[in-house]
């Protein structure tokens, strides 16, 4: 397996990976443990892998295309571990997602592989957005598949348990993937980003989290463009949105509101065909990441820090895999045993 190790502080690094993985070891495991004997024997011969952070080239659509992979701490060659991708934001790289994020904690915290793959022209082909990759229809989606696959080969993974996120541009791709690559992504969660895609044809329902701030000047909350958003294109509004995914999904037209703490409320839509969509609102906040690094505050409004966004998608994302055979069939329930 080829691949440039980051240089890091290993002292610190070491100490940190030991004491981690007492606490990651029994997240890696799969809640169902004949599922877990067969996916493991599917991993034999796959070399064993330091926790870190690793970056890697493959080639896709004819171009070199990058990613980076976060291994959690207690992560084992014989052990299949979740995958949640994170795709960053217009003009952003896989690198500057991971740290504004702040996923590779969640990551060693619950022991899934955080992956971070960069955009051809620094954007992804959304479809109505971003820049260069929309506009020279850049196979985005092909990427992800090339990249799962790849992830496949060279580590230990659970390959019903991906999920997909991404902030501004990388929420309207999380999107995009939803529709178009439901066969290997089990839930998403988009990030202050909004659907991008005039058609979809998911083959299999999909189980959606939300997050958008009601001050967002970027992706405005009652839709269209914000006076600082340089981009072109038709956003639209939040309920919009949510109209979308309730009635492509067939969930119960009214919503529970399932948490609040401080500004933030998540409210649920049920009885749907692939799992729960629902909708954080985050009252006051603008284009950032909920618990994660600042972006041009000044410019794009505060970051909210009554949660973590990443702690509460992997909650969610926790709940639900793919099923084992039939790729048409809506994302399974995770039942702790």
């Amino acid at each position: 397996m080829q691949h440039r190790k980051i240089t890091r502080v290993l002292t610190l690094r070491c100490i940190r990976a030991a004491a981690m993985a007492l606490v990651a070891l029994p997240a890696l495991l799969l809640v169902n443990p004949a599922a877990a004997d067969s996916a493991a024997a599917t991993c034999a011969g796959k070399p064993g892998v330091k926790p870190g952070d690793y970056e890697y080239e493959l080639q896709s659509g004819g171009d070199t295309r990058s990613y980076r992979v976060h291994i959690p701490a207690g992560y084992s060659a014989d052990t299949p571990a979740p995958i949640v991708m994170v795709f960053h934001g217009g003009w952003g790289t896989g690198k500057y997602i991971q740290k504004q994020s702040r996923m590779s904690a969640s990551s060693d915290k619950h022991g899934f592989i955080g992956v971070f793959p960069d955009g051809k022209h620094r954007t992804f082909n959304a479809g109505g957005c971003c820049e260069k990759s929309m506009r020279k229809n850049i196979d985005d989606v092909g990427f992800v598949r090339a990249i799962l696959d790849k992830l496949d080969h060279d580590f230990c993974v659970d390959t019903r348990r991906v999920y997909a996120t991404g902030f501004s541009n990388g929420a309207m791709f999380s999107h995009r993937l939803a529709c178009e690559l439901s066969d290997r992504i089990a839930a998403i969660a988009p990030v202050s980003g909004v659907i991008m895609v005039n058609e979809c044809e998911p083959k299999r329902a999909m189980p959606v989290m939300v997050f958008h701030g009601t001050e967002d000047p970027r992706s405005l909350w009652q839709g269209g463009l914000g006076d600082k958003d340089p981009s072109k294109g038709v956003r639209d509004s939040i309920p919009e949105t949510m109209r979308k995914l309730t009635t492509r999904y067939h969930c119960n037209t009214s919503a529970e509101t399932t948490f609040r703490k401080g500004n933030v409320s998540c409210d649920s839509y049920r009885g749907c065909d692939g799992g729960d969509v629902s909708l954080c609102k985050i009252e006051g906040g603008g284009h950032q990441w909920p618990g994660g690094d600042g972006v041009w505050e000044g410019k794009l409004g505060p970051v909210n820090r009554d949660i973590s966004a990443s702690e509460m998608m992997w909650e969610f994302f926790s709940k639900y895999r793919l099923p084992e055979t039939s790729t048409t069939q809506p994302a399974e329930p995770v039942v702790t045993q």
